[in-house]
């Protein structure tokens, strides 16, 4: 419309006063921009980038990349979430221009789709900008690498989680960060659940949520740890765990936060006991005297791992495969839904790969006569 139009032209002559490139960016921006916000919303658009401006050289560049990337953020966010998105950039180039300049870049890839998750790192990132410059920068790059691991629900619940222990008291959350700062967990938390299924992620999320309320102390370890966890239970067993747990730490405090921690013997045996798999580790000895019964050689039991290294056997580690002295076996047999066929599994491969010291396989030599039969072998190996 004329009007929208005369309007466009005084905003771009205001912007060319500020700085000739800065306005050489916004008429680049333009159309694309405007195909993703209201006209009404235009003089808002061009205000938002001039809140950057106090003079300095500094500050005309961050309001360049602001309107450079512009096209691509209004995809993502509504004028109201733009402008509290451009106060914080602009509270974070008070002290560190780099830390501004990057966060416009990766703007786009910061914000989910989802609308309550963009909210969320709004609130978060009221938060992450009161931190230090090295921090700051190293939460929003944490940021923008989990928002592109995980679905958009994951994301805004990872990242209402986070803000929930960020506003904690403030000895609580000198605990919970003390060791690894808020960029450190975002980073381990995303990286942990995007190895996770759907409905793995959901409940460990909503764990999480559940500990916040009680001792949102052990949540950074308990992220570490539900891989290995859930490595060795399902779904279904880690809520009975952590339901151990929570009963553990309603009679003792300190013994609690060991049990979610898995610094305690007692978390260690509780998910032994209700775990269906069977390690290697814990059954090498016997495995090793059942092999050495069954063909009477002393065998060494070791993990399929080793022969990657080496070179021989199976290309797959979870396979068993024997070099003649040497028994390998898999770390884990976690197949069958319970102990005892878990173990038995363990059994039949580890009777058949000691079946072929016991019959000697490893004794064949193709040129050597036959003990029964007429050598055709030679003949058959020269055509």
């Amino acid at each position: 419309r004329p009007k929208d139009f005369t309007l466009w032209v005084n905003l771009s002559e205001t912007l060319i006063s500020d700085s000739p490139n800065l306005a050489k960016n916004y008429f680049m921006a333009s159309r694309k921009t405007l195909s993703h916000i209201h006209s009404n919303e235009l003089e808002k658009w061009v205000s938002t980038g001039r809140f950057f401006l106090n003079g300095s050289a500094q500050s005309v560049s961050l309001a360049s990349i602001y309107f450079e990337k512009s096209p691509a953020i209004v995809r993502t966010l509504k004028m109201g979430q733009l402008d509290r998105f451009v106060r914080y950039v602009e509270l974070s180039s008070r002290r560190s221009t780099e830390i501004a300049s990057e966060c416009l870049q990766l703007a786009e890839e910061m914000f989910p789709a989802k609308e309550d998750g963009k909210e969320a790192l709004l609130q978060l990132m009221s938060i992450i900008i009161r931190g230090n410059s090295k921090e700051t920068l190293a939460c929003f790059r944490s940021i923008a690498r989990t928002t592109g691991s995980v679905d958009e629900e994951t994301s805004f619940r990872i990242f209402s989680l986070t803000h929930k222990m960020s506003t904690l008291p403030e000895e609580e959350v000198s605990i919970i960060f003390g060791k690894a700062p808020l960029s450190s967990f975002l980073e381990t938390i995303g990286k942990v659940l995007s190895e996770l299924d759907r409905k793995e992620q959901s409940l460990i999320l909503l764990l999480c949520d559940n500990l916040l309320t009680i001792a949102p102390r052990t949540i950074p370890s308990f992220i570490r740890n539900c891989n290995a966890i859930l490595s060795r239970i399902g779904v279904d067993q880690m809520q009975m765990w952590f339901d151990e747990g929570m009963q553990t730490l309603q009679a003792n405090r300190t013994a609690g936060y060991a049990y979610f921690q898995l610094e305690s013997k007692h978390s260690q045996d509780f998910i032994d006991t209700i775990s269906s798999s069977v390690e290697l580790a814990s059954i090498k000895e016997l495995m090793r005297l059942y092999s050495h019964a069954i063909t009477g050689v002393n065998i060494d039991i070791a993990p399929t791992q080793n022969l990657i290294s080496k070179g021989i056997g199976w290309v797959s580690a979870e396979k068993p495969s024997t070099d003649g002295t040497t028994v390998f076996l898999p770390t884990i047999s976690n197949s069958y839904p319970n102990k005892e066929s878990n173990f038995a599994w363990y059994k039949v491969i580890a009777t058949h790969q000691t079946a072929h010291l016991e019959f000697g396989s490893f004794l064949f030599e193709y040129d050597k006569p036959g003990n029964i039969f007429t050598t055709s072998r030679p003949g058959k190996k020269s055509k």
